[in-house]
C-alpha cells in the first residue's frame, strides 16, 4: 500500500491557498468559508509554524481528525478547533458515510496484511460492528490497537512483557507538520482510553475504558460512534507508523 503523504498534501494545499488568498486580498476581495478566520490568524505563517491549538479539543472529543478521503479543505477545517463535541461529531460523522466506512475498513485490512498483524481480529471487529455488536467490536479493536502498537516497537532484551508495560508510551520527535498534531491527538486518546482503571473507580462508568470493558466491569456501553472513533484511531496509528511519524522508546 502506498503511504499516505499527509504532510506533502497539506503543505501544497496551504501554499496554494495562502497565495490565492493573498492575491484576493490585494485585489480588495474576500475569501469564503472560514478560511478567512484561518488566514487572518495564520496566513503569513508556514504550516510548520502553526501552533497545535486543536490538539486538546480533538483529544477531548475522542476523534483523530484524519480519514482516507480527507483532502486539503478537510484538513484545513480540522486545524480550527471544534467548539463542542457535537461540532467534532458533525465534521467526522459527516464524512463517515457507508462508502467512507467501507474504504476505511479496506485500508485497515491492507495495513494489517502488509504489517503481518492479526487480520482475523480486525475482520471480526468489522463483522461485529456491522452486526451492531458494539461491545464486542470495541474489545476486538482494543486488541488490534494493542497489537499494532506492540509489534511496531523493537523487541527489547527482556522480551514482550516489558514492551506491554509501555505499549502506549509513545515518544514523538519534533516533527513540524500536520502529522504531528494527529500524532499528539492519537497518543493522548490512546493514553486516555487505555488508562489504568484505578481499582475500577466508579467515576469511569461514564467513559470508554479498555480495562473496564476487558474485565467486564463496565457500566458504560460502547456505541456505534465509539467504535467508529476506535476504527479511525487504529487507522491514524497505521498512517503515522507508515509515514514514520511515531518513534518508539527503546
Amino acid at each position: 500500500m502506498k503511504p499516505m503523504n499527509v504532510e506533502q498534501r497539506i503543505d501544497e494545499f496551504m501554499q496554494e491557498l495562502c497565495q490565492r488568498a493573498q492575491e484576493a486580498i490585494d485585489r480588495g476581495e474576500t475569501t469564503n468559508f472560514n478560511t478567512d478566520e484561518f488566514i487572518a490568524k495564520h496566513g503569513n505563517k508556514k504550516l510548520s509554524d502553526i501552533k497545535a491549538e486543536p490538539i486538546d479539543k480533538w483529544t477531548e472529543y475522542g476523534w483523530v481528525p484524519i480519514l482516507p478521503s480527507f483532502q486539503g479543505d478537510d484538513f484545513l477545517r480540522t486545524l480550527i478547533p471544534p467548539d463542542s463535541s457535537e461540532e467534532a461529531d458533525r465534521i467526522m460523522m459527516g464524512k463517515l458515510n457507508k462508502q467512507e466506512i467501507a474504504t476505511l475498513f479496506k485500508e485497515l485490512q491492507g495495513y494489517a496484511h502488509n504489517y503481518n498483524h492479526n487480520e482475523t481480529t480486525l475482520s471480526e471487529a468489522i463483522e461485529a460492528f456491522q452486526s451492531n455488536l458494539f461491545s464486542g467490536c470495541a474489545l476486538l479493536l482494543f486488541a488490534s490497537i494493542d497489537s499494532c502498537i506492540l509489534t511496531a516497537q523493537p523487541l527489547p532484551s527482556k522480551g514482550r512483557r516489558d514492551l506491554a508495560e509501555r505499549a502506549v508510551k509513545i515518544k514523538l520527535e519534533d516533527i513540524d507538520s500536520y502529522r504531528l498534531s494527529c500524532a499528539n491527538i492519537a497518543r493522548n486518546i490512546i493514553m486516555d482510553i487505555f488508562e489504568n482503571a484505578h481499582d475500577f473507580d466508579p467515576t469511569y462508568d461514564k467513559k470508554l475504558n479498555r480495562n473496564f470493558l476487558s474485565h467486564g466491569m463496565n457500566k458504560y456501553i460502547p456505541t456505534h460512534k465509539d467504535c467508529l472513533k476506535l476504527f479511525v484511531l487504529l487507522y491514524s496509528i497505521y498512517v503515522l507508523i507508515d509515514t514514520n511519524v511515531f518513534k518508539w522508546k527503546k
